[in-house]
């Protein structure tokens, strides 16, 4: 089964053709290659070393999956690439930025990057607005 990962794998890591490993049909690498040929463009778009490497793929996105797939193989050079996201605590915090600044989801982003932890419980604090937790019933 050939998914994003093996891709990702085979280009970053491994520099294995998944073309030419028995298990693999051809014809299916190249058809779900060009399924998933944006998401790849858009991943390598996030590092300074294949920024340009993605740009000209996305210049020649009507090309097959097939040379798109050997320019990434063969044009980088195998090292481990990892994009960070948000973490999980984070999440809770980018709606309370949003409220408190009036942002949206992507310049909240860009501010939980740079507030402290000291920030957003002066940003909790000023949103807080008081009240008793009343219990359910039957509890």
């Amino acid at each position: 089964m050939v998914d994003l990962s093996a891709f990702l794998n085979s280009i970053n890591k491994t520099k294995k053709n998944l073309l030419k490993d028995p298990e693999n049909d051809p014809q299916y690498v190249e058809k779900e290659y060009k399924k998933l040929g944006f998401v790849i463009n858009r991943i390598f778009s996030y590092f300074p070393d294949t920024i340009y490497f993605a740009q000209e793929m996305n210049k020649r996105s009507s090309l097959d999956g097939i040379p798109q797939y050997f320019f990434y193989l063969y044009g980088l050079s195998a090292r481990p690439r990892f994009s960070r996201g948000i973490k999980a605590d984070n999440l809770e915090n980018l709606d309370v930025v949003k409220e408190f600044y009036n942002y949206s989801t992507k310049k909240a982003r860009e501010a939980l990057q740079i507030l402290t932890e000291k920030d957003i419980e002066y940003i909790k604090q000023r949103l807080n607005k008081g009240g008793v937790l009343r219990k359910k019933k039957g509890n």
